[in-house]
This record gives C-alpha cells, sequence and structure tokens, in this order.
C-alpha cells in the first residue's frame, strides 16, 4: 500500500522497516520455541502453519493493492508488441554441506513495447503473451509505481478479503488453540 499510494521513497523504505521488524519479531519468537524441548514438534508445526498463511494472506493483499492502483488510476493505451525477451533465472540450493539439493528455474517474458501514449516501454509477465507485431491494450500506472499489463487481465484479481479475512482467521485460532492446549498440559503436569 505504501509503496503505491506513498510519496516515494520515505513510504517505501517505512514499508521495507516494517517488514523487517516483522521477520526479526518471528525470527525471535523460533529462537524462544527452541528453548524448550517439550512440544517442540507442536511449536514448529503450530510457526510454521501459521507463518505459510501469513504469507499467502500477503500475497493476496499485495496483488489485490497492484490490481486496485491499476482500476483506479490506471491510464489504458493500444501498445505495438517490438519483441519479446525470454529471461530465464535459474537459483541454486545448497544444504548445510554444500551439496546441491535442487535447482529450479523461473521463466519471464519481457514484452517490448511501442505505444501511442510513448509509455509504457515493457511489461513483464511468466508467459509469453503476445508475438512481435501484435497490437494489443495495455494498462499502466501513470506514476509508474505498479508495472503494466494487458488491460484483459486488469479486475481479474478478484476481491482478496473472504480469503485475507479467513487465513487471519484461521492463523489466530491456530495460535491461541496451542495456547489453550498447552495451558491445559502444563497445569495438568504440575
Amino acid at each position: 500500500m505504501l509503496n503505491a499510494h506513498g510519496p516515494g521513497w520515505p513510504s517505501a523504505a517505512l514499508g521495507v522497516m516494517l517488514v523487517i521488524v516483522g521477520f526479526s519479531g518471528g525470527f525471535f519468537s523460533f529462537l524462544l520455541y527452541l528453548r524448550s524441548e517439550r512440544w517442540f514438534i507442536a511449536r514448529f508445526l503450530v510457526m510454521g502453519l501459521s507463518s505459510l498463511l501469513l504469507c499467502g494472506v500477503a500475497a493476496a493483499v499485495s496483488g489485490f493493492v497492484e490490481d486496485e492502483v491499476l482500476q483506479t488510476r490506471g491510464r489504458h493505451t493500444r501498445c505495438t508488441v517490438v519483441e519479446v525477451d525470454e529471461q530465464r533465472h535459474t537459483t541454486t540450493h545448497y544444504d548445510s554441506a554444500g551439496n546441491v539439493t535442487h535447482t529450479s528455474t523461473r521463466t519471464d517474458y519481457v514484452h517490448r513495447l511501442n505505444c501511442a501514449a510513448g509509455r509504457p516501454d515493457k511489461f513483464i509477465m511468466g508467459v509469453r503473451w503476445a508475438s512481435p507485431g501484435n497490437r494489443l491494450d495495455v494498462t499502466y500506472d501513470p506514476r509508474g509505481r505498479v508495472g503494466a499489463v494487458p488491460t484483459s487481465l486488469v479486475g481479474s484479481q478478484g476481491e482478496p478479503w473472504p480469503l485475507v479475512w479467513a487465513g487471519l482467521g484461521v492463523v489466530i485460532t491456530v495460535r491461541l488453540g496451542y495456547v489453550a492446549v498447552f495451558f491445559v498440559a502444563e497445569r495438568r503436569s504440575t
């Protein structure tokens, strides 16, 4: 939200700081989980499930914000695809001994554009959307905060709020349920 609607770099820096603080808090709470060997697996599973759900919630909100920006202030223009560059990004993952565990490859297609409005000059997607010479409608953010996309995709994100509230509800239920079970078990053992 800060990056898309804020005043510029200070808001982006604040957003990065909030992410760092959030991950630091998660890391230190994980260290607290490691202090006790009792209930370690249950704690680890609760923390892992909560983290995965919160990542899903963050991804849903992020996609919605970008879509909302393009719906509210986006400009539409007619463009000709000049070139499509296929860019492969390979990441190799290693274990603690330095052995390769697996390699993953992501392909991005950079569609270079010549647009009637003079901008945007490209959009990037995980699929080849058009071939050189094709004409298509593109929606872009005049402030340049959100990447351009084909106009047919604007509004396709849908409302994330049911997913967001459901995800947050499950996270809260799992965390509170764990705390309740932990305290009941602790009282019985003393």
